[in-house]
């Protein structure tokens, strides 16, 4: 790992805070920190020298692996997946190494921007170990602004529970599960699957045929490739193994999709809610519908609102219906 290294814009464009855009997993940080991008050109650039890792099939998102070790993840728009790969053509193939300023992906941009929410592009440093010195505002210019800064720093030791990462003994207990997710484990519900580990130690794999990925990287279970219907081994090893692998497979089987049809920054009120330690940053799980929270409205109590990002509709939960509590 060496030292700071700066990403010019891939795109010309203006800068967004990455707590500002319409997709709640990026906006709740749970993908990494970052920065997005309003796009106004139609070529990704290479923000760094670096490898691409990853190149998702439908050429919409990839990873580069930065000289310090960052692992630098590019989303191009909201729900792009859902695309296909119609509008995206990539001129690069993963594995690459590629120079800062190398054109990736070019990008039909009228196209795409009338059948997705948002062009919002997502540049984000995914995995710890790094923290952002540096943010660009205002106008960029691809190739040219520097857009962010990454200084390798400490890698937290513990998650948001307080378990403790130690290197995990004993036998693996494995599982099936299969993924129900719509256009398979993209970048959403490989967060969520991440994100849902938070309150265990446990070393989890999810293997893929011949393929396998540490359940808390994001990139790493993008690279996998897995569709939608898709049957995953999950394998995990640890005190709380079994506890592990059940947060796993609920994440990967979960849909997914918005709770009704409300307008962005709607209130939820959570009644007899057991859990006294809910905060800004986790989702809770009702049904099958896993809800992000951005921030809550009064102190948690047994009666407390939330307000929520995504497409949400004010709506009251009794006890019954929530079922875990992920920390992010």
């Amino acid at each position: 790992m060496s030292g700071t290294i700066d990403l010019t814009a891939p795109f010309d464009g203006i800068a967004v805070p990455l707590t500002a855009v319409s997709d709640p997993v990026f906006a709740g940080l749970m993908m990494g920190d970052g920065l997005a991008i309003e796009p106004l050109s139609s070529t990704l650039l290479a923000p760094c020298n670096g490898v691409v890792t990853h190149l998702a099939r439908t050429g919409h998102a990839l990873t580069l692996s930065a000289a310090n070790g960052a692992e630098v993840l590019i989303h191009i728009g909201i729900d792009s997946v859902r695309l296909n790969g119609e509008g995206f053509s990539a001129r690069i193939r993963q594995g690459d190494t590629v120079r800062c300023g190398q054109a990736l992906i070019d990008v039909d941009i009228d196209a795409v921007a009338q059948r997705v929410p948002s062009l919002q592009t997502m540049v984000v440093i995914a995995g710890a170990g790094y923290r952002l010195s540096a943010r660009a505002s205002g106008l960029l210019q691809a190739g040219i602004t520097r857009l962010l800064s990454i200084t390798p720093g400490e890698t937290p030791a513990t998650g948001a529970s307080g378990a403790a990462h130690a290197e995990p003994s004993g036998p693996a207990i494995r599982r099936p599960a299969r993924v129900a997710h719509r256009n398979g484990l993209h970048a959403r519900p490989a967060a969520l699957v991440q994100a849902s580990l938070r309150l265990y130690a446990a070393e989890v794999v999810v293997e893929f045929g011949e393929r396998q990925a540490n359940a808390r990287s994001v990139t790493a279970l993008m690279g996998l490739g897995v569709d939608e219907g898709a049957d995953v081994i999950i394998s995990a090893r640890g005190a709380d193994a079994a506890g592990a692998a059940e947060a796993v497979i609920e994440a990967l089987q979960a849909e997914g999709h918005p709770i009704g049809r409300g307008s962005v920054g709607e209130n939820i009120t959570v009644r007899g809610l057991p859990w006294a330690d809910v905060q800004p940053g986790v989702l809770l799980r009702i049904g099958t519908v896993l809800a992000h929270v951005q921030a809550y409205a009064e102190p948690c109590n047994t009666n407390s609102r939330f307000f929520l990002g995504g497409d949400f509709q004010r709506m009251n939960i009794d006890r019954g219906p929530v079922s875990r509590v992920y920390a992010t």
